[in-house]
């Protein structure tokens, strides 16, 4: 027998003797035969462990059946278990094939039956219907928790149909009842309040699908879709349709007591915006109708444009957003809110609206027009300003109440300027044209504000200053600023304004520009009367017949100033932009009255500082040198170019000196050149340089000095080499050592002097370059080879076949050699120990021809026999033809060398 048969086997002898023991004890004491309770309780008793004094073990039976439980109760779970005797006590654990007579085969995870142990593993159920088919939570596991648990079998709220969401069919209510445990008692029994929130799941099988309206404001609702709602057909396994649709519920109305525009449907969605129940607003594919509301959204031809639905319902909907609600708090709970923008008060007995923005004379402090009913007929303009019982009689229904006083809030000058209707549309142009009727698309009538806005009668730059209550730049008032319910002065000032030095100066249009901006011409047209002269024909003598008549008399033809100043198209009078630089600089320029011609300089654009490149992006616009505000038109040429620096090299260094301005490093930090032998660097750039182009390279200046300058290639053109040699660098060179001015060439190089006179090398600009690496790297190294810290990091590679040679082979030149140490490094083998002239001429262009080598002398190996030529035999000829060749007679090779270069 094995050890797990001789288990079993001690367990039933220690069962029997057990048993044995019992009717012993009990011989001769009859008794009633045991019942459940006797051993785990009825219902079993649940503990955390086997607990021998209470008889409880791992379960959860104690929420699963009723407190007076019965072998049948157990038989839901437990198949036979009704028909129990003490012969179940078998060491086993039975369960149900099918638990709760599930529709699905609901079953135990750990199998219909299982051994029977002191600290068992607990399982799943699934399937179950009592678990709307879902997964259960693990046996003995935490109890469920109303209301946080209600999601472990059907969801919370469940994920079908239009249960609450966020998403999809049942995002509305989501968005109005939340998804949570909450929203379930708007159409089904509140579970969460009764003594056993989840007692309703062992109902399951006995049970149909309960829905009831109970809670407000829709109590009494309906629900036409009766079929699936019985058990079994509401389980998920059944997929049960149920897209029936709601009646007599206040949320699917139109608000009013009317049924919903479009039927809601169990499932199914409704427009996005409020057309699904009542109606929209004027945009919407089906606008609101009830009571009075088409006057108000859809009023285009009375009020100019529609009301917002938030201009009264500022609650449900917002301000700007009036499609879709925003405040689901004071949308569907049974009370129409009706809350103002702007203010006002809302009588729902009355049905009447009261201070509101609307409905009233446009002046809080003014006498307010009767409240409005909404029921009542349509008003017209003097149905809300210009009432009976003015100051005087109104008109077209402009205000007239009493003028309080200039500039107070109940000024009104209104009796002073409306003669018939159309007087309205001249200052209230964007609320009316004609007087009669609000302009249709106007969003400005009833916004709260006192709208001016003026047509082109008044001007068309006329404006109003609310806070101050005056106009400017009004064609009835000129240049005058008059305060409504004032009054004006009578000379020129009262209208459009005055001359320069008047109290209040004309300032319509563009007049301050010409007359009394710095920039303009005002100082150079002389006295008031001679700079309006200048323009106007008119007479300074008043009255004058052309003066005031409606008609502004402008000398505009041939001769006259506008055309002298402005040669080409005549800039708009009307126009805010300021004049290009290049509209009075141009081919044809602009010419004053005394024959002073702005400059032309056309080649700034293409050759100046105007390019577009990148290193011209901080300078290319007139207004980077020059003040654009600054005193200009004067008169006389050359006295008032307004640069905003200094004119001299300080202008140019705020730009060469700024990496960010010129990003070209080669162009940064520009030295100047000295003016005189051996002095300072004082020269100013202004002088070789002209800013604004010229048809020579690098803006170099055309003249200089009073000679033509043709700079036109950087390779030969600073260099004349015959008579009269006043070349770009001959034209100033007095004192220097080579192209003096006027001279013969003396042999020193005549091209690329850029090369070793750089603009911004050694102490000052065009200074010769001395250093050795500056021509031909400390040391040369050949084509290719890779230099760094430490390894030739001045070095640099020779273009020529066979150049570099063996420089970086060890001890010819050391790896960390560097400029600072001079000729050391080089005479060891070229100009035999010192620095000899004859062999180290810096003549251009340098070719392999010149390299002369010439070992030391102290490095002869053999001093027997003769140096000289024997020492190297390379061939260096013109032409690219040299030959490397070795070393002879050196102690630092007992024989010779290998070749100089293995490249030729």
């Amino acid at each position: 027998m094995d050890v797990k048969g001789r288990s079993i086997a001690v367990r039933k002898i220690v069962s029997t003797v057990a048993a044995l023991a019992l009717a012993l004890v009990l011989g001769g004491h009859a008794r009633a035969a045991s019942i459940c309770t006797d051993c785990h309780g009825m219902p079993p008793t649940d503990a955390a462990y086997r607990n021998i004094t209470t008889g409880g073990f791992k379960g959860s039976h104690q929420t699963h059946q009723p407190a007076a439980a019965t072998a049948t109760d157990c038989a839901v779970c437990h198949a036979g278990s009704a028909a129990f005797t003490t012969d179940h006590m078998n060491e086993k654990v039975e369960l149900s094939s099918n638990i709760n007579a599930s529709p699905l085969a609901a079953t135990y995870s750990k199998g219909v039956f299982f051994n029977q142990t002191s600290n068992p593993v607990m399982g799943t159920c699934s399937n179950v219907n009592c678990h709307f088919e879902k997964t259960t939570p693990t046996w003995a596991g935490a109890k469920l928790v109303s209301p946080t648990d209600c999601g472990v079998c059907h969801g919370s709220a469940p994920a079908t149909g239009s249960h609450p969401s966020l998403l999809a069919a049942g995002k509305k209510h989501g968005d109005y009842y939340g998804t949570g445990t909450g929203s379930c008692v708007k159409c089904h029994p509140d579970h969460t309040v009764e003594a056993k929130p989840f007692a309703h799941a062992t109902s399951a099988g006995k049970r149909p699908l309960s829905l009831r309206f109970t809670a407000a404001p829709n109590n009494g609702g309906t629900y036409s879709k009766t079929a699936n709602l019985a058990y079994p057909n509401y389980l998920p396994s059944r997929n049960p349709a149920r897209d029936g649709s709601c009646s007599a519920m206040y949320c699917h109305s139109d608000g009013n007591g009317g049924a919903a525009r479009t039927t809601a449907t169990w499932g199914g969605t409704l427009a996005a915006d409020c057309t699904g129940c009542h109606g929209g607003n004027a945009a919407s594919t089906a606008p609101i109708t009830t009571g009075l509301h088409a006057q108000h959204v859809n009023a285009a031809v009375v009020l100019g444009t529609t009301i917002e639905c938030a201009r009264c319902h500022n609650g449900p909907v917002s301000a700007g957003n009036d499609r879709a609600v925003t405040g689901v708090a004071a949308h569907v709970d049974g009370v129409k809110t009706v809350a103002f923008v702007g203010g006002g008060t809302w009588n729902a007995t009355a049905k009447t609206c009261s201070a509101t923005t609307c409905h009233s004379s446009g002046k809080a402090t003014a006498p307010q027009p009767p409240t409005p009913a909404w029921s009542g007929t349509a008003m017209g303009c003097n149905g809300c300003h210009g009432i009976t019982g003015g100051t005087f009689t109104s008109i077209a229904g402009e205000p007239n109440y009493a003028n309080a006083g200039a500039g107070l809030p109940l000024a009104n000058s209104h009796r002073k300027h409306v003669a018939i209707a159309a007087d309205c549309g001249v200052c209230h142009a964007n609320t009316s044209t004609t007087g009669a009727a609000i302009k249709a698309g106007s969003t400005i009538h009833t916004n709260g504000v006192i709208d001016v806005n003026f047509n082109t009668q008044a001007g068309t730059t006329a404006t109003w200053a609310a806070s101050t209550k005056t106009c400017s730049n009004i064609s009835c008032h000129g240049t005058a600023k008059p305060v409504w319910g004032g009054t004006l002065p009578a000379d020129c000032t009262g209208c459009h304004g005055g001359g320069v030095t008047s109290t209040a100066p004309i300032a319509t249009l563009n007049h301050p520009t010409h007359l009394s901006r710095a920039y303009g011409p005002g100082s150079y047209l002389g006295t008031a009367t001679a700079a309006c002269q200048s323009c106007h024909d008119y007479s300074a003598t008043q009255p004058d017949a052309k003066h005031a008549d409606g008609t502004v008399q402008v000398l505009n033809a041939a001769g006259s100033a506008c055309v002298k100043c402005h040669p080409g198209a005549l800039p708009a009078w009307t126009s805010t932009t300021r004049i290009a630089c290049t509209s009075c600089h141009a081919a044809t320029p602009s010419v004053l009255p005394n024959g002073v011609a702005a400059p032309y300089k056309a080649n700034y654009a293409s050759r100046g500082h105007g390019q577009a490149a990148v290193n011209y992006s901080a300078s290319r616009a007139c207004e980077s040198c020059h003040d654009a505000n600054g005193a200009h038109v004067s008169g006389v040429l050359g006295d008032a170019v307004r640069l905003t620096l200094p004119n001299d090299n300080t202008q140019c260094a705020s730009c060469h000196n700024d990496p960010v301005k010129v990003p070209t490093p080669n162009e940064q930090n520009v030295l100047s050149h000295v003016t005189t032998a051996g002095g300072a660097a004082t020269s100013l750039c202004k002088s070789c340089h002209d800013p604004h182009g010229t048809t020579n390279l690098a803006m170099v200046r055309t003249s200089i000095g009073g000679k033509t300058i043709t700079f036109t290639n950087l390779s030969s053109g600073f260099v004349k080499t015959v008579a009269p040699y006043d070349g770009l660098c001959q034209v100033c060179h007095t004192a220097t050592s080579h192209f003096r001015s006027g001279q013969a060439m003396d042999g020193h190089p005549t091209k690329n002097c850029l090369s070793c006179h750089g603009h911004k090398g050694g102490a000052y600009a065009f200074a010769p370059v001395t250093a050795c690496d500056s021509c031909h790297g400390y040391p040369p190294v050949p084509a290719g080879f890779v230099t760094g810290t430490g390894n030739y990091a001045a070095g640099k590679p020779e273009n020529y076949a066979g150049g570099g040679g063996a420089h970086v082979v060890a001890k010819h030149v050391s790896k960390t050699a560097v400029p600072a140490e001079g000729w050391a490094n080089c005479t060891m083998c070229h100009g035999n120990g010192s620095l000899n002239p004859a062999t180290h001429q810096m003549a251009l262009p340098v070719t392999p021809s010149k390299i002369t080598v010439d070992v030391r002398d102290r490095l002869k190996f053999n001093h027997s026999l003769p140096l000289g030529p024997q020492q190297y035999d390379g061939k260096l000829l013109d032409g690219g033809a040299n030959v490397t060749g070795s070393c002879f007679n050196v102690n630092c090779h007992f024989k010779p060398s290998r070749k100089w270069s293995t490249t030729k």
